[in-house]
């Protein structure tokens, strides 16, 4: 289960009376006081509780087990391949910061941020199971499982495999999108 950590931060008054020859001989006795414990809050004013993933533990959120995951590289057939389940160990084997695209529940693509927003070496268009357009893919990819609580991966089933090496098999069938393609101008005849 994963670390967090929880800030509190909260606004206190305390009213202490004392006695004493001047407003900064006042200041001084109180919080000679205040370090000696002998003053106590009593007004707790904007209590406010924030909670944020240990640093530490960020890396640990994936569970450290290995994954079947099936690999899409650029320009080649899809392959099976295990690979490390924390994030720290994706992001080192892919390159780069990745995000994940939802595909099909619970299957997810993973592939690198920067590849995306640049749109450069394209590899695949995605589809969804109907034969609708997508999303393009730019740089390898993979797929796998997102779980139930949307924080850990998990393994493609042997059918998913199959299934999906199906669906991505031929990088030399891709198709551009309507406005990436260039039609070609239709010739008029010119009759009057």
């Amino acid at each position: 289960m994963p670390k967090y950590d929880v800030t509190i931060t909260e606004l206190a008054c305390a009213v202490v009376t004392v006695e004493a020859a001047d407003k900064e001989a006042a200041k001084d006795q109180v919080e000679a006081m205040f370090n000696r414990g002998e003053c106590s809050f009593t007004d707790y004013k904007d209590l406010d509780f924030e909670a944020e993933l240990n640093s530490d533990a960020l890396d640990k959120v994936q569970e450290e087990k290995e994954i079947t995951v099936l690999m899409v590289p650029n320009g080649k057939p899809p392959k099976p391949q295990t690979v490390k389940n924390s994030m720290d160990a994706i992001n080192r084997m892919m390159g780069g910061f990745v995000e994940f695209y939802p595909l099909e529940i619970p299957t997810v693509i993973i592939w690198i941020r920067r590849k995306q927003f640049n749109k450069t070496e394209m590899n695949r268009m995605i589809y969804d199971e109907k034969g609708r357009y997508r999303q393009t893919a730019y740089g390898d990819f993979f797929l796998c499982n997102l779980a139930a609580d949307g924080q850990n991966f998990e393994s493609l089933t042997p059918e998913q495999i199959k299934k999906y090496t199906q669906r991505f098999e031929q990088p030399d069938e891709m198709r551009t999108s309507s406005k990436d393609q260039k039609r070609p101008k239709k010739k008029r005849d010119n009759v009057r």
